[in-house]
């Protein structure tokens, strides 16, 4: 197998460009898929995604097919690719395409399969208080994630992690996953370990109504529901009918005992406890958490 592979590139966010940093540099990147420009912002205007930019500005060809099917296929035969590499692309690759390629596709997927198979693996890892994920470089199957791992790279979730911090943190580690896959990628696919049905779990894609807090969970469930949709969708409550988003948030460290409450006499969840040094005191199901940043709309 050459040193250097013919590759083709799907991804859109910020976390594909670690990768395509690596396919740049040490393989030969014929061209990259990434989704269409999509509306942004109060004024929709059409925003190039993160893959876009940054091919732009190597003159590297950049495609933005509605969805890939034969005709990419076709594409990737016609020009001897060796390999797909896919990174949080955000469609469904077909079967026409994984196959069309000698080695097939690769998925850099942000967790530690089998679990959090799906479109938010770091959201929910957070969500769920996992205190470790990873990345797995995978052979792309028909099914949703379901395919061998080449390799897997583990990461410890530090207690102030956020869906943005660990987005980067998992990037990194899964760049230097697949440097080492295609280094050796007839050794990696051979040695590839399929996945255990039975510790399946499921990461289903997020949606803006999500973020929305239920107080009367726990503090630490809150508080893990700030990090994990941090920096988007952004957790938020209402007041009246007045939305506020809550970006940084912290365990109460009075107590609810120091506040006057007793176990007879508990506040109800989502009460405004106090404000301590300008920051709102909030009750939850076992406690109170202090919300240190928070944003109304139209405001910074």
């Amino acid at each position: 197998m050459p040193t250097k592979l013919r590759v083709v590139f799907a991804g859109t966010p910020d976390f594909s460009l670690p990768s395509l940093d690596v396919l740049a540099a040490e393989h030969h990147l014929l061209w990259v898929y990434t989704q269409p420009d999509a509306p942004k912002g109060r004024g929709q205007n059409l925003l190039s995604s993160p893959v876009k930019s940054w091919a732009h500005a190597r003159g590297i060809l950049c495609k933005q097919p509605l969805k890939l099917g034969q005709n990419e296929a076709e594409e990737l035969r016609k020009n001897r690719v060796d390999v797909l590499v896919v990174a949080a692309y955000g469609h469904i690759v077909p079967v026409s395409v994984l196959a069309a390629s000698k080695y097939g596709a690769l998925n850099v997927h942000a967790s530690l399969l089998p679990r959090w198979r799906g479109a938010s693996p770091i959201q929910h890892a957070l969500l769920h208080g996992d205190l470790e994920t990873g990345v797995g470089i995978m052979q792309m199957q028909k099914g949703l994630d379901d395919g061998p791992v080449l390799l897997a790279s583990r990461y410890s979730i530090e207690g102030d992690d956020t869906a943005l911090t660990l987005t980067k943190h998992l990037a990194v580690l899964g760049a230097d996953a697949l440097r080492k896959v295609l280094k050796d990628l007839q050794v990696y696919r051979s040695g590839a370990s399929p996945q255990d049905p039975s510790l399946v779990t499921y990461a289903p894609k997020i949606a803006k109504k999500d973020a929305q807090i239920n107080w009367s969970k726990s503090v630490d469930a809150v508080l893990r529901h700030v990090r994990a949709y941090n920096p988007w969708p952004t957790a938020f409550t209402f007041i009246g009918d007045t939305r506020i988003k809550i970006i940084q948030a912290v365990a109460d460290t009075q107590g609810l005992a120091e506040r006057g409450f007793s176990a007879h006499a508990m506040p109800s969840p989502g009460t405004l406890l106090a404000i301590d040094d300008g920051r709102w005191v909030i009750a939850c199901g076992d406690g109170a958490v202090c919300l240190h940043t928070i944003q109304f709309p139209g405001k910074n």
